[in-house]
């Protein structure tokens, strides 16, 4: 009897010892039926018991001790059988109603099981869902990362990615997927549907990305300042270019760096300081001072507004520049279920009805920085942060209420920071909740910074003193307008939205500013002036609108900025008006004073005349004289000084000093010999008699002559460059003209030059024998000219990197014994280029200067090339 009952007993002993718990389904399904076995066996040898008994004449006993024994066995099998089922429902019921969607697919991506989450995500059932794979559900867009995100769980076991999935109605769902191996062909993963958080996500990222748009390609400089202390907070690169400086340069700094010392005050520009004391609406006109010290006119419009409980002022600086000079001019069992809890990637934990952690998986853990063991010793009260507990605890409400929730929460980690948690909750039963969190910390800080900058940026779009309008480039649609151009226009902001840029301009008036807008797409203008707006009630106004295209992710908007210039228009118009009146009643006048003054005029004429002709000459030969006698006494000085070392010296030096000094005279006799030249061409041109007396010349020996002449005078030949193209040019020319001409020329870039600065000097012949030969295209090309093709010319080009030539000067420089201001102390008598500027008309030549102060002076010298046998 003993032997009979040792299998059963050991198997009742492990169900009464809970044994089950580390075993699977299979396990104890296994373990049941062989219990079953063992009862059928128990009670055939219960059976045979009764027969051996009446054989046997066993006692009642023993019969009645085997019946007990049955009873026994039965009993506890019902017990086993109850646990099991228990248990596997309890964790069926955690993964069928979790609000999350739950499936496994095998190692091909074909779908297992799924819940009823994930059926309601997908659109399909779940018996559909079991004839399909991964592949089918993947969008098109995000077939390629859904199929490596498979390829990375087969390979490290784990993986998270969010993936666009196909709805059974034909629209995309963008899901979180946590995916786990569980074994070589069966994989866990957990989807949630994060669509309308990716739409969110995008419309932040579209809205952010258009107000900073608008701020950094405004035609206009924009920047934001501090209200009390001035400081600069931003600006915009329109701005940093009108200043020439960088926003490092400018972001941190008082904002009286965009001003001239003299207009600051208190440690603010006096327009700052009446922007914030006046309307703020009101236009003001004023400079901005560049980094380089130049001066810009602005027109600058400035308000106050908030930003996070502070004052700002933005400040809208337009250049005015152009128009001042224009108006000058789940699982199968215990333990599988068991494991998809441990192994998510996202925390799950339940709770009792009071908030106390019952459990919570290994992903809680990593998140909150407490071990299991902690956790179970905490309610939900110990880790939600102070700022979220109101929100956490209408949360844990709505759950007990509705029996499921999610909401964002700020929660408190070990190590004193806070971490943001997606949490979904579902109740299960009346004292038990089932909860998934998940890290979104990052995000959540990305997603602040971002409405941080769409606020600032929309705060500045809104609180802009001028119009602002965006118009679709393909549609002409209006896409947005800010309040001030509302308020301008008479529309609303709704009633925009159905209008175009047809609607907001006369009709007769659209093709003119269709116009307008296209140059400022392609960068002609920046701000059309002056252009009639129709606003709601039908009355034309006028607006300065500066424009250019923006270019967004998703589309192409024109945005216009509109300034209301009606008023400045119509005094415009009625100044106009008084100046025409006032030009008639002149020219009435003039009219008759002219016949009165008439008779007058022509008897002082010949008057005049003869006295300015007496003034001028007394003027030329009183300069004449100061020029000739100082420029003559300096070689002069030179000789006598030598004669006279040499007088008392001589017989003690040796012939190189004495050659020294003799070259010395020598020097000095040519410099003066080249005054009396220019003096006797001046006297000469003065009473008409200068002669020019073309002959065969060769020009290259021309050249090198007057560079000898340079280097007796000057001691600099080695400095010039000299290029000749082709080697030899002959041509007709007056060769002592032609001589003077190079000397003056060649003598201005020494005199005016620097030692150290070579001087460029480059002969070409431009003709049909020569052609062919052209001077590189450099910045002198405007001055030599274009086209030169079948022309006949010799082109002599001088160009020196001295002190150059002021501009105010550059009308007067072959003017004789004029000299340019910024000479100083450099010996000339001002003759030079008038001398010059008359030997090249009498060989019906041309010169040009070009030249820029403190970089040097390009002269450019043609005279007509004419073959020595005179064709």
């Amino acid at each position: 009897m003993d032997d009979k009952k040792e299998l059963p007993d050991k198997l009742t002993e492990s169900i009464l010892h809970n044994d089950y718990h580390n075993k699977s389904k299979e396990e104890l399904i296994n373990d049941l039926q062989k219990l079953k076995q063992e009862v059928s066996k128990l009670r055939v040898t219960e059976g045979r018991s009764k027969i051996t008994s009446e054989n046997l004449n066993r006692s009642d006993k023993e019969l009645v001790s085997l019946n007990e024994e049955k009873e026994k066995l039965a009993a506890e099998l019902i017990i086993a059988d109850r646990k099991l089922r228990e248990s596997e429902e309890k964790f069926r019921n955690y993964i069928v109603r979790a609000p999350d969607g739950v499936f496994t697919v095998d190692d091909t991506g074909r779908y297992i099981e799924a819940n009823i989450s994930a059926c309601s995500i997908t659109g399909y059932s779940l018996k559909e869902l079991k004839q399909m794979s991964i592949r089918d559900l993947l969008a098109d867009e995000s077939l390629k990362d859904g199929l490596e995100h498979f390829k990375k769980v087969m390979e490290t076991g784990l993986a998270t990615s969010d993936i666009w999935h196909k709805h059974k109605d034909g629209s995309k769902r963008c899901l979180t997927i946590n995916a786990v191996r569980l074994s070589e062909n069966r994989i866990l993963a957990f989807a949630k549907d994060i669509t309308e958080q990716k739409q969110a996500e995008k419309s932040l990222l579209e809205s952010e990305e258009r107000y900073r748009t608008l701020f950094e390609d405004a035609s206009d400089g924009i920047a934001l300042a501090n209200a009390e202390t001035g400081i600069l907070i931003d600006c915009n690169q329109v701005l940093c270019r009108m200043v020439e400086r960088s926003k490092a340069e400018l972001i941190g700094k008082n904002q009286t760096i965009l001003h001239p010392p003299e207009d600051n005050h208190d440690g603010l520009s006096t327009t700052f300081i009446r922007h914030k004391e006046q309307d703020p609406a009101n236009a003001l006109e004023d400079f901005l001072l560049s980094k380089s010290g130049r001066l810009i006119p602005v027109e600058i419009k400035a308000g106050r507004i908030p930003v996070k409980g502070r004052n700002y002022i933005l400040g809208i600086f337009r250049d005015i520049s152009e128009r001042m000079l224009k108006d000058a001019a789940l699982r199968e069992s215990e333990e599988k279920f068991r494991s998809y809890i441990v192994h998510a990637p996202d925390g799950v934990f339940t709770t009792d009805n009071t908030g106390r952690y019952i459990e919570a998986n290994i992903s809680v853990c990593r998140i909150t920085g407490y071990s299991i063991k902690e956790i179970k010793q905490m309610s939900i009260y110990d880790l939600i942060a102070d700022e979220s507990l109101k929100d956490g605890l209408e949360h844990f409400k709505k759950i007990m209420e509705t029996g499921s929730a999610t909401s964002d929460i700020w929660y408190k980690h070990r190590d004193g920071s806070k971490v943001c948690l997606t949490v979904d909750a579902v109740k299960l039963s009346p004292t038990r909740i089932l909860g998934f969190c998940k890290d979104i910390t990052k995000r959540k800080l990305a997603e602040e910074e971002i409405k941080i900058s769409e606020s600032k940026f929309r705060a500045l779009f809104e609180e802009a003193g001028d119009g602002i309008l965006a118009i679709n480039e393909k549609t002409k649609k209006i896409e947005f307008a800010n309040p001030k151009f509302c308020a301008i226009c008479g529309y609303s902001e709704n009633e925009l939205f159905k209008l175009g840029i047809e609607d907001i301009h006369p009709k007769k008036d659209l093709s003119y500013v269709m116009d307008q807008m296209e140059q400022q797409l392609q960068g002609k203008i920046r701000v059309a002036q002056d252009l009639p707006v129709l606003k709601k009630d039908g009355t034309i106004i006028y607006c300065d609108i500066s424009g250019r295209p923006i270019k967004t992710k998703y589309q192409v908007l024109l945005v216009g900025f509109f300034r209301d210039v009606t008023e400045r228009k119509q005094a415009r118009e009625t100044l106009q008006q008084a100046y025409a009146n006032l030009e008639i009643n002149v020219n009435e006048r003039t009219a008759e004073l002219a016949e009165a003054n008439f008779m007058l005029q022509t008897e002082n004429n010949e008057k005049q005349k003869v006295v300015e002709k007496e003034k001028e000459l007394n003027l030329l030969k009183s300069r004449f004289i100061s020029v000739i006698s100082h420029e003559f006494r300096t070689p002069l000085t030179g000789i006598q000084a030598s004669v006279q070392l040499i007088e008392r010296y001589g017989d003690k030096w040796d012939i190189e000093k004495k050659q020294k000094f003799f070259s010395s005279i020598y020097n000095s006799i040519r410099f003066t010999s080249l005054l009396l030249d220019d003096v006797s061409l001046i006297g000469e041109d003065e009473s008409g008699k200068i002669n020019y007396n073309p002959l065969p010349c060769n020009i290259e020996e021309v050249c090198q002559q007057a560079f000898g002449d340079i280097k007796a005078v000057f001691g600099k030949s080695s400095m010039i460059n000299f290029s000749i193209k082709p080697d030899t040019i002959k041509t007709l020319a007056d060769e002592s003209l032609l001589r003077h001409i190079l000397n003056n020329l060649l003598a201005n870039a020494v005199k005016y030059s620097e030692h150290k600065n070579q001087i460029d000097f480059s002969v070409i012949a431009d003709n049909d024998d020569t052609c062919g030969e052209h001077p590189p295209a450099t910045h002198l090309n405007d001055i030599v000219g274009q086209g030169r093709a079948g022309s006949r010319t010799i082109i002599f080009t001088v160009t020196d990197h001295g002190i150059g030539i002021p501009e105010e000067d550059m009308k007067h420089i072959f003017e004789p014994f004029h000299r340019a201001s910024n000479v100083e102390l450099i010996k000339g008598t001002g003759l030079g280029l008038a001398i010059t500027k008359r030997c090249v008309e009498l060989h019906k030549g041309s010169i040009e200067i070009k030249s820029t102060v403190n970089k040097g002076t390009t002269v450019v010298m043609k005279i007509p090339y004419k073959k020595p046998d005179g064709k």
